[in-house]
């Protein structure tokens, strides 16, 4: 049972999606906290955290939901099983990994650097320096935008082309702001006619 869902190529392709972007949440999430005490003042780190963890909820539930849609009613719990020993193995395996990289980096640093020297002007200019961390979030950023590709493969029933729908926006805004300015330009013209009578009736 558990074999289908693997087979099943457009939810294999959620499963990959879902695979990377757990293992690139959790690559440098356990060190984020510890880095953000030494580097900020509580207030900001409280703000951070719930932000990230409204944000984490709703891409969790949003990835079940899609799970649910993309597997057959039949044997969903196989699909949802499936995806979830995906999640929860590449969560256990990336922490770790992070670990490793974490003690790797301690003792490198990368620096770019780019300098401007005139006789009368002299600046370093720091474009990019990476160290310690820094070298597992900037890892991490890039799994989970590279992890993007995944989701966008996926085909989701029921799924309408993208120039369909703008299609159908434009089409809908036009009709709505043209219903828009004719009942306006109505209500202004009753208005008016209404003034026009007042002020001949009162002269």
């Amino acid at each position: 049972m558990l074999r289908q869902p693997f087979s099943n190529r457009n939810f294999s392709r959620l499963l990959i999606f879902n695979a990377c972007w757990t293992f690139s949440l959790n690559l440098a999430t356990p060190f984020f906290t510890v880095y953000m005490i030494k580097t900020m003042n509580l207030a900001l780190l409280i703000g951070i955290n719930i932000v990230s963890g409204i944000a984490t909820a709703g891409i969790n539930l949003s990835l079940t939901n899609i799970g649910l849609k993309l597997a057959p009613k039949e044997d969903a719990i196989a699909y949802l099983s499936a995806q979830n020993i995906t999640s929860a193995l590449f969560s256990s395996l990336a922490p770790l990994l992070g670990g490793l990289l974490a003690d790797f980096f301690t003792s490198r640093h990368l620096r770019i650097t780019a300098q401007w020297t005139s006789p009368n002007f002299n600046k370093v200019f720091r474009l990019l320096m990476l160290h310690e961390w820094n070298f597992l979030f900037l890892i991490g950023a890039g799994m989970a935008m590279l992890s993007l590709q995944w989701l966008a493969a996926i085909k989701e029933p029921g799924e309408v082309e993208k120039d369909k729908v703008v299609r159908m926006m434009r089409t809908n805004i036009r009709s709505n702001l043209k219903e828009y300015f004719l009942i306006g330009n109505i209500i202004t013209w009753n208005e008016q006619v209404r003034a026009i009578l007042r002020k001949k009736i009162f002269r």
